[in-house]
Formats: structure tokens, sequence, C-alpha cells
């Protein structure tokens, strides 16, 4: 069973690299979605088929869909790591119900105005990009996936990247809901609704439009090295105040620490960056599904955990914002997130690491 999981890590991360260069980067095969009738999930670890399916591509085909339907669920890119989509009742993707809203009227000019932009709520966050981008304009964060749709990244609240830029939810003034008896609401963060719908994970309606808020389109410039983990914890709070965003990643057996910064900066960009960086988050994917997964499995990561780390190299670039924060090639892997007090964050860090050495 071990020896079936690990050639089939390897072998759909293999696959999702290859075919998205093959296609310039515009499909990613590990998305959720709906073939022949079966529903599969991003990691491909739980697959059903639903009773009904149905893909609207207006919104009064959303609403019809709402009051014939006893039980509805949504999904997006269905990049989630449980069962909570599988439902008895009707499956509803929004995969057509995408683009830039357009009603060529006053508000639209209103929205070009104060640098905002009205999507639709099955517009993938890559795509929300693009129709940002074509405007001047970007998010201010982002997190490091873009294979949500906007309504799944607000519906489950996925965070940005560092303590002062908030989550994506907070680069939307205004959101269109659907209730379960497919009446409209329009509402704004004041809103008990928005509230509500923002993490809620569609349990008070489906979100059929969003209103994000732009601002100039800006590069940043993007560094990653290979640190001790206690000179970290000990330069933690010069980190935070030196660098505009900030992650970190851990690797067991090692004591060693993967140090993630993006700073706003008016350098030019890299040359063939996103060139360079593609290759970077490809090799990193298929390095950590093949060689990583192996040394786990082999029970090799004790002994050669800290060989193998200390040669981990990231991409010292000059990218455009989306291109820094955005990682659209990921390996097949399953993922748990916590929030923890933040002066426990190395405390937390420590027992974390400490539980999957034993285990």
């Amino acid at each position: 069973m071990r020896a079936l999981s690990y050639v089939r890590a390897g072998a759909a991360t293999t696959l999702n690299a290859v075919l998205n260069a093959a296609t310039l980067g515009r499909f990613v095969w590990l998305e959720g979605r709906v073939r022949r009738g079966v529903f599969r999930n991003w990691a491909r670890r739980f697959a059903y088929r639903p009773t009904t399916f149905a893909l609207p591509q207006t919104e009064e085909e959303i609403v019809a869909l709402i009051k014939r339907s006893r039980t509805l669920r949504v999904f997006g890119s269905a990049h989630s790591f449980n069962d909570g989509v599988v439902t008895k009742g009707r499956l509803v993707s929004l995969d057509r119900f995408t683009g830039a809203v357009t009603d060529g009227g006053a508000g639209e000019e209103s929205r070009r105005e104060r640098n905002q932009l009205a999507v639709k709520g099955g517009t993938r966050v890559r795509d929300v990009v693009k129709l940002l981008r074509e405007r001047g304009l970007a998010f201010p964060a982002l997190p490091s996936h873009d294979a949500q749709s906007i309504a799944g990244i607000l519906s489950t609240d996925v965070h940005g990247t560092g303590t002062d830029w908030g989550f994506v939810s907070d680069s939307v003034v205004a959101l269109t809901v659907l209730d379960g008896k497919g009446q409209r609401h329009e509402c704004t963060p004041t809103d008990d609704l928005f509230k509500a719908a923002i993490g809620g994970v569609g349990a008070v309606g489906i979100l059929t439009e969003a209103v994000v808020q732009g601002v100039p389109r800006f590069d940043v410039e993007q560094r990653v090295s290979i640190e001790d983990l206690s000179c970290v914890e000990r330069d933690f709070d010069r980190l935070l105040d030196k660098h505009d965003h900030l992650s970190l990643y851990l690797f067991p057996f090692s004591g060693k620490c993967q140090v993630n910064t993006w700073d706003r900066t008016c350098r030019g960009r890299s040359r063939l960056g996103n060139a360079r960086e593609f290759l970077s988050i490809s090799l990193d994917a298929l390095l950590a599904s093949w060689l990583g997964n192996l040394l786990a499995y082999a029970g090799l990561l004790p002994k050669l955990g800290s060989r193998v780390y200390i040669k981990k190299r990231g991409t010292n670039l000059v990218l455009e914002s989306n291109a820094a924060f955005n990682r659209t090639i990921y390996h097949l892997h399953q993922e748990l997130e916590f929030t923890v007090p933040f002066e426990q964050t190395f405390e937390a860090c420590r027992r974390f690491t400490e539980l999957y050495e034993r285990m």
C-alpha cells in the first residue's frame, strides 16, 4: 500500500507539471471536478457519483436550481482535503459562471473610477488576477495557490501573506448572495450577511458576485533562504519589521527553516523571471513528491533529512506581485491548518515538529 501511495503521488504531481507546462499555464490537472458523472476533489482522495450535477451559466439558472432542489451544494475548484463537498442532493459547479460583470451602466463606470472590479462567483483567482491586470490593478496580497474560485476562497476565508495584509476577503467591498429561496441579496462588509458569508462555507447561500478592491500593479522582490530555526526565532521580530511579507517552512529532523520574504520594489523585473519561477516551483514539487516521500516512506528522514533540506534552494527574483505570491504547480499532498496565538508561534512549531518526528 505504501509503495502504491508513493507512486501515485509522484505520478500525479508529474502529470500536473507536464500538462501545465504543455498548456502554457492554462490547465491544472490537480483540481477538483466532475468527469463522467464522478466528482473527485483535487487531492483525488474523495470520489463519489452525485445524484444530479449542474453547470449553470447564468444567475437565473442558479436561482432555478435552488428553487427546484431539496438540497444543493456548490463547489469551486474543490481544493479541499476532506469530504465536505460530498452530498446526497444536487451538486453544482460554477465553472461556467465566470468572468467580469459588465453591465455597461453607471455602476460599472463608478467601480472603474474607484479601482474596483465585479466578478462572477465561479471565476478562478488566477483569472481575477488577469482581469485586474488588464485594468492596471492587482490584489494587495494573495495566498500561495491561485486555483480557487473567488466564491470558494471567500467561503473558506483563505489567508493572505503577512500579518498586516489581512485575508483575501479584506480586498472585497461587496457580495451578492442567493439564499435558500433563491432570493438575491447585496451586502457590504458592515452587514451581518457579509460577515456570515465570509468563511461560511456556503451555509448562508451561494456567492454569485464579488466586488474586488484593487490597487495599482506592483512588483515584488522574493527571496528564499535556509536558516537555522534557532536563529530565525531569535531574529523573528526583526524579520517581521524588515519585510513586507514573510512565511516560514519548517523541516523535521534538521533544525532548519526555509525563510520566504516578499518586498515591494521599483527594481526591474528579473530576466525570464516567470519561466525561472515555473521551473523552480515544478522542480520543488517533483522533488517533494519523489525524493521527499521516498525518504519519509523508507524511514530515512531522521538520518538524511538535514542533508537534503540544506541543499534546497528557491528563487531570488523580482516578479509581478501575483507571480511572486501565487504558485500554480503543487504536488499531491494532505494539509491541515491551525491558528495559534502569535506569541506562541515557535512553541507551537516545536510541538508540531516533535509530534511529526515521533510519528
